[in-house]
């Protein structure tokens, strides 16, 4: 039989045979002198007892699992702050990109003495070729040469300027837009007025270069936007078009060999993968992010053309 007592210094719980019973010695867990009481709880079995040590365990036990925790929490922040960094960085540099293009607007100006149309047509009305590809020499000097190689006596989805669809220019593409660099779709479409087919308005630079109104033109619809940012548009870069302002009917391209599966796709409407926020290009060549409803109430989007533009 034994005896199972408490040490009255350490709380330590200690079985001892019955036979030490009135009997002193030091506590197996505090070494201080204790006596066996004789009242002792009766157990069988082989000594058991709770120490300081289980407690400081626990603690230990506790205070880990808590670290850990602190560092999971603070490592998940890190990646959301490093997230939200790159996120800024990126729609940073989306409009960077728009700038280039405005830069490009601006030196066509200067080189021909007004900005580049949106579409240039052939005797018969037919959309050959686009904006993008007019201001290539202004781009730089890659785009200079891919502007040499382009044929202008045929579409441009003509047997040899199609060839030239993968080698879209960077400036064309968001780095928020994986698949504009995967299928040469551009990211960026000028705001087009459907009635005209040209720019909804008149690209101007308040502090150079300011062009003459065009006596006869028809008015411009108002609006402050020449290009915006559309992500998967589905429009290759050198196809001729873009953004119709007021609605998401398409345009489509009456050139020879033209897709005409393409031309009954869904027409774009402006949108982006950055937070909130869609880069557009004002007509005196500033960036600006608009939210959500900053777009709706530029481009008057329905909830169902909404919907389609998903």
């Amino acid at each position: 039989m034994s005896v199972l007592f408490t040490c009255p210094h350490c709380g330590a719980t200690t079985q001892v045979a019955d036979e030490f019973v009135g009997m002193s010695g030091p506590c197996a867990s505090c070494s201080q002198v204790i006596t066996v009481p004789a009242g002792g709880s009766l157990a069988g079995g082989r000594r058991r007892f709770r120490s300081s040590g289980d407690r400081t365990t626990k603690v230990l036990f506790v205070v880990a699992a808590f670290v850990v925790l602190l560092v999971a929490l603070l490592v998940m922040a890190g990646r959301i702050v490093a997230g939200m960094v790159r996120a800024k960085m990126q729609q940073d540099e989306c409009a960077g990109q728009l700038h280039k293009i405005w830069v490009a607007f601006d030196n066509y100006f200067n080189e021909y003495g007004e900005y580049p149309p949106a579409v240039v047509r052939d005797k018969n009305g037919a959309a050959m070729h686009s904006w993008r590809v007019l201001v290539l020499p202004f781009l730089g000097q890659q785009e200079e040469q891919l502007y040499k190689e382009y044929h202008f006596d045929e579409p441009w989805n003509g047997p040899h300027n199609r060839e030239l669809a993968e080698a879209m220019p960077q400036v064309y593409g968001c780095p928020c837009d994986a698949a504009a660099f995967v299928s040469s779709h551009t990211s960026y479409l000028a705001v087009i007025d459907g009635a005209t087919g040209d720019f909804a308005t008149e690209p101007e630079n308040l502090d150079v270069n300011k062009p003459p109104p065009k006596t006869g033109a028809p008015a411009k619809p108002k609006t402050l936007y020449l290009v915006v940012e559309v992500a998967e548009s589905g429009i290759s870069w050198m196809e001729p078009r873009d953004f119709v302002l007021g609605g998401l009917a398409s345009q489509k391209s009456s050139a020879p060999g033209a897709d005409s599966s393409a031309e009954q796709a869904m027409a774009p409407y402006p949108r982006s993968y950055h937070i909130d926020a869609v880069n557009v290009l004002q007509s005196d060549g500033q960036e600006k992010p608009l939210s959500e409803a900053e777009v709706q109430a530029a481009f008057g989007a329905t909830d169902e053309q909404l919907e389609l533009a998903k």
